[in-house]
């Protein structure tokens, strides 16, 4: 019986003894933590990710050491380590929001965006009233083309900010690509309430009135969106678009020109140009008294023709600009072709 009874006081000895080590082993690792926080507020990022894997060996359910290690990768720019760190920290705590969350922003910056779904319904588990939780999950849904939930989360981020214009901006590109205009329309201008100062948000307004046949709404808007931004390619090809619409062909080409003096590999803005000097191409030939190309003709026939060659060089799936460049070029007759 004595034996029996020494034998388990040595047990109960090692287990204390093991219990200790690893009580010390925790605290170890908790400081190390703190002082891979210390250095990582002081931007000292390899020493701080040292101080963290120190700590992580010591104890590998120290969540809060794999998420400030992901922390620091992420301040350094190596996303691919600091996308496993956060995997880590959600693995060992699935209850923090936060590592939740920047979990979903580390795949959707690497555009994985199923998985930043993923990540992001977790963290909207974890706090439903997270504002830009349900941006995020808005904006993934809309690059995957799942307009429906896009609004759905786009209208619970309002709930939450009925003062973000980036939301109402996004509200309304979703409500346009189900093809609810005038819902867009109206998402559009509660944005534009809020920041009146967003050229493409205008672009995007003004396509929309496009759509419905508004072309003078529409003039509008992109004047607006030039106005705020002198640069904005796109507004100047929309502009474009709408005053050739509007059969304002001189106002048209210098708009599509000024397109070009921006962005000169702008696709659209060569095939909306060589448009309008095809119209005019026409309209020059069929006021002619005589029949056949003048010099001036000729030359603006050529020169819409080059602006079509020009934009489908940039972007050669666009089988209406074929269409039109195989049906205006001149036809060359079988005798003056050279033989071999």
């Amino acid at each position: 019986m004595l034996r029996y009874n020494a034998i388990i006081l040595v047990l109960f000895m090692a287990v204390a003894s093991l219990a200790g080590c690893q009580q010390i082993r925790m605290q170890q690792a908790t400081e190390l933590t703190v002082r891979g926080i210390d250095l990582l507020e002081d931007q000292e990022y390899e020493a701080a990710v040292a101080e963290f894997q120190e700590a992580i060996a010591l104890n590998p359910q120290l969540a809060i050491a794999h998420s400030r290690m992901g922390a620091a990768y992420l301040a350094m720019g190596r996303i691919h380590q600091a996308l496993e760190c956060y995997q880590h920290a959600v693995k060992v705590d699935p209850f923090s929001f936060e590592d939740a969350f920047c979990l979903g922003q580390i795949h959707h910056r690497l555009g994985q965006v199923r998985e930043a779904i993923r990540a992001y319904l977790h963290a909207a588990d974890l706090n439903e009233n997270s504002f830009q939780c349900q941006l995020s999950l808005g904006v993934c849904h809309l690059q995957l083309g799942a307009v429906d939930q896009a609004v759905e989360r786009f209208q619970a981020a309002l709930a939450i900010d009925p003062d973000s214009a980036f939301a109402y901006s996004n509200l309304g590109a979703a409500y346009d690509m189900q093809g609810h205009y005038y819902e867009a329309i109206g998402a559009y201008k509660e944005s534009l309430e809020r920041d009146p100062r967003q050229p493409m948000v205008l672009v995007n307004l003004g396509t929309t009135y496009i759509k419905q046949q508004r072309f003078n709404a529409a003039e509008g808007a992109f004047a607006r969106a030039v106005e705020c931004d002198p640069t904005c390619a796109a507004a100047y090809e929309r502009l474009g678009y709408c005053l050739y619409r509007q059969a304002k062909l001189d106002e048209a080409e210098h708009t599509y020109k000024k397109a070009l003096d921006q962005s000169e590999k702008l696709a659209s803005a060569h095939a909306g140009l060589g448009v309008v000097l095809m119209t005019r191409y026409l309209q020059v030939q069929k006021a002619a008294e005589t029949p056949g190309d003048s010099d001036e003709t000729a030359d603006l026939r050529q020169r819409g023709l080059e602006h079509w060659h020009r934009s489908l060089e940039l972007d050669p799936d666009q089988p209406k600009i074929r269409r039109l460049l195989e049906k205006y070029s001149p036809k060359l007759a079988a005798k003056s072709l050279p033989t071999l």
